[in-house]
């Protein structure tokens, strides 16, 4: 079910809508209605832990209907969530369901660009 190498890339201070797609095996269409869904990007250090930088949660998330059903999640990062961000981030975006079920639904990179424009 997880979607990997779903890297993006941005601006600082842009905002960008981010899709992310569901798959399930065998095709079968993957309902997000009742879960929990939270995305979260962190800096890796050079000594390989993980800094979290930008979250999003249940309240910011909605599930949009790619395929016919709830078969995918959709959220929009805001110009103020990366003007203090540069550079490689790792993602994630996990989903809880109604049974605590927890899935990792994609996996990737954020890479988040320098603006001379977007910098305060």
């Amino acid at each position: 079910m997880t979607k990997l190498n779903q890297d993006f890339e941005l601006y600082q201070g842009e905002t960008k809508m981010v899709t992310v797609n569901v798959d399930l095996p065998g095709g079968t269409a993957w309902t997000g209605t009742g879960a929990d869904v939270i995305f979260r990007a962190s800096r890796v250090t050079h000594n390989g832990h993980l800094v979290p930088s930008l979250e999003k949660k249940d309240a910011d998330i909605t599930l949009v209907n790619v395929d016919g059903t709830d078969d995918g999640v959709r959220f929009t990062i805001l110009p103020e969530e990366t003007r203090e961000l540069v550079g490689e981030y790792e993602h994630e975006t996990r989903a809880v369901d109604a049974t605590g079920q927890e899935a990792v639904l994609a996996l990737g990179k954020m890479t988040v660009k320098h603006s001379h424009a977007a910098v305060h």
